[in-house]
């Protein structure tokens, strides 16, 4: 088991590389995550260990409310941005969070300091992790004018039931894919995207997401055998008729 207390491997710039990988175009899909993590970051010691701040604490450094704070720490965990666990000291009566900043391992692979222009603190800059959480606070307030959902370009993920994206990650395609060879599940997570899109009142929550997509799958795989490959779009019209697949969670 990896060690998350341990910061082998890290200098004292790691926080400062952690913010300019959140804040950049291949960081957290959504706005509010980045803001999230951002805040996050002021409560970190330089080389990016353990830091325990309250969801409360939390909302306040973002200006969001705390439950907003507690969906996306959630995210921010699913996509590997995080790490998180209950820390308790010794029976003293207190528990609480502790936070771990991790980097996604696709962006492990392309992420590096520059040698000229990225030390924090450079003489006529502004400090990259304030510059940073601006564009991000900036960002999120653009997209207050414009609240009609729209389909995400990004095809394995899909609207939930309180507007967030749920995105299926690349080792959950490969898992459904091995699952269930017969099937073209880019072109079914294609489906699952634009149906959530057309039906907001049958979205689902983040917690039945994945089991959400598995009975899809399951109901395509079953339809493939049965109908000789008949497209999904024809049959859709009996996935509210279909008890044994438990779609409807809350």
């Amino acid at each position: 088991m990896t060690d998350h207390n341990a910061n082998s491997g890290r200098g004292q710039g790691f926080v400062f590389a952690y913010r300019r990988a959140v804040a950049s175009k291949d960081g957290p899909e959504h706005s509010t995550t980045r803001l999230v993590l951002l805040a996050l970051t002021v409560f970190m010691d330089p080389d990016g260990g353990n830091c325990f701040p309250s969801t409360a604490t939390l909302a306040t450094a973002a200006g969001i409310s705390e439950r907003s704070v507690c969906t996306h720490l959630d995210i921010a965990v699913e996509t590997g941005w995080l790490f998180k666990a209950v820390a308790g000291h010794n029976g003293q009566g207190w528990r609480r969070h502790c936070y771990h900043p991790t980097i996604p391992k696709a962006l492990k692979e392309v992420q590096h300091l520059e040698a000229k222009g990225t030390e924090p603190g450079a003489k006529g800059t502004e400090p990259d992790d304030i510059k940073a959480l601006k564009e991000v606070q900036s960002t999120k307030s653009d997209t207050k004018s414009n609240t009609k959902p729209t389909i995400s370009k990004n095809v394995h993920s899909f609207l939930l039931k309180n507007g967030d994206t749920f995105h299926v990650g690349d080792d959950a395609v490969q898992e459904l894919q091995t699952a269930y060879p017969g099937i073209n599940i880019e072109s079914e997570l294609k489906k699952i995207r634009s149906w959530c899109f057309a039906n907001p009142d049958k979205r689902k929550t983040r917690k039945g997401a994945m089991r959400f997509v598995n009975g899809w799958m399951a109901r395509a795989a079953k339809d493939h055998r049965d109908n000789g490959g008949t497209d999904r779009a024809a049959i859709r019209s009996k996935y509210d008729n279909i008890e044994q697949f438990t779609f409807n969670l809350e």
